[in-house]
């Protein structure tokens, strides 16, 4: 009965949404002002918000300079969403003037509020080469990229990556160029492989191959690591593939199912001197599958990588099980491993109200002062970022009282652990 009543709420929502769209078939620049009262005279709900977000598209398309400098006579808020919604729709049929007004009313871009995303969107729908050229009055490269994303997003949606790439390539701006293409073969390799391994065929130039090979690989290695693992191990020695087997392995392990992980480490610890690559994605095991990541890391033949993949693992494992990954702690005999992790065990342990006995257990039995010192600055700041460090006063008092005796930490180190406390 709930299915069949959602299932009818939706066709509704979708037939008064497309009535509403034959609705906004008669608006003209001469009467839109008149929509505009009858829907604003709606009583507001969602579906009224939608309404006035396609009135403002539609009336951006019709008239956009006019659309524009209504959205401005709102505030707050409704300013900031309707400028950005009437200049997406102004781009579509003017999209040099409509960007020049975005930009006027959004320091160039750097107003994260003003959605200029939207009109670039709509820029890279009638001209890619525009698109492009345009990224060049945006100041910073947070925004730059975000803008980015608006082209790429266009690109996906019709298959126009050699269209795209052909712009950008033409980018004098080196950080745009370097980034869209990258950004590019990230996205095309999600697609397919054949058709982007041709086009890094025809780029002649080392650095921008590179990049376009990275995006690639990452992008390949989202849908298919596998077969992107397999491919960068054979290539792993070609132009433009260095630490490509890395990234794709990170990539590979972030997007599969815990289920899947153990396959993943049996294709990575397959390949020769393979230490240094296990501990790089143990952090993606560890959150997936923390006991298979200690004990791949227990299979690591090097001592020092050994110990550091180990406490990455078990860093990762305090969050997820926090007693579990407490009782392996004090069943191992690799102090550097201990001391790697115990930022986040402390920091789990003060998370869920232990009041100080079980984080100080986790400095009993160090052997090497220096490592006790690391260990006692660790779980310093983990005491100082936790949520519950006002239910700690005994906890704090008992650690000044540890870094002022301690001989190993520097003044400067001591001075800065003390104030952390202090400020708790």
């Amino acid at each position: 009965l709930h299915l069949s009543i959602r299932r009818q709420r939706q066709m509704c929502i979708r037939d008064s949404n497309y009535q509403f769209q034959q609705y906004l078939k008669g608006m003209t620049s001469e009467n839109a002002l008149e929509y505009y009262e009858k829907i604003s005279s709606l009583p507001s709900s969602p579906q009224t918000s939608g309404f006035l977000r396609n009135f403002y598209l539609k009336w951006g398309e019709i008239d956009g300079p006019s659309a524009f400098a209504f959205a401005q006579n709102f505030t707050g808020r409704d300013r900031l969403r309707y400028i950005s919604l009437s200049a997406k729709g102004w781009a579509k049929t003017n999209p040099t003037d409509s960007w020049e007004a975005i930009m006027a009313v959004s320091n160039n871009g750097s107003m994260w509020g003003v959605n200029a995303r939207g009109a670039m969107r709509s820029i890279a729908q009638a001209d890619l080469q525009l698109a492009t050229d345009l990224l060049s009055d945006i100041p910073g490269h947070r925004q730059k990229q975000f803008m980015i994303g608006g082209i790429i997003d266009e690109a996906s949606r019709t298959g126009n990556f050699d269209t795209l790439l052909a712009a950008s390539i033409t980018q004098e701006d080196p950080l745009i160029r370097k980034t869209l293409i990258s950004e590019i073969f990230k996205t095309w390799g999600g697609y397919e492989t054949d058709a982007p391994i041709e086009a890094l065929a025809q780029i002649t130039d080392a650095e921008i191959s590179a990049s376009a090979m990275k995006g690639f690989m990452e992008g390949w290695a989202a849908v298919d690591g596998s077969g992107a693992f397999a491919y960068a191990l054979i290539n792993q020695e070609s132009p433009g593939m260095t630490g490509a087997l890395e990234s794709v392995t990170n990539t590979w392990a972030r997007n599969v199912t815990s289920e899947e992980m153990e396959n993943v480490m049996n294709q990575v610890s397959a390949i020769e001197d393979s230490d240094k690559l296990v501990r790089s994605v143990i952090f993606s095991v560890a959150q997936a599958n923390p006991e298979l990541a200690i004990s791949w890391a227990e299979k690591t033949e090097d001592a020092t990588i050994r110990s550091d993949t180990t406490g990455r693992a078990l860093a990762m494992w305090a969050y997820s099980d926090i007693n579990a990954a407490e009782s392996y702690y004090h069943s191992i005999d690799d102090e550097k491993a201990q001391a790697g992790s115990t930022w986040s065990l402390a920091r789990s342990l003060v998370d869920q109200g232990d009041k100080g006995e079980r984080v100080l257990a986790l400095l009993d039995n160090y052997e090497d002062p220096k490592l006790l010192a690391n260990a006692l600055g660790s779980v310093t700041y983990a005491i100082a970022h936790s949520e519950n460090k006002a239910n700690v006063p005994e906890l704090q008092s008992t650690l000044i009282e540890m870094i002022q005796t301690n001989t190993e930490i520097e003044d400067d180190r001591k001075e800065t652990l003390l104030l952390s406390l202090i400020h708790i």
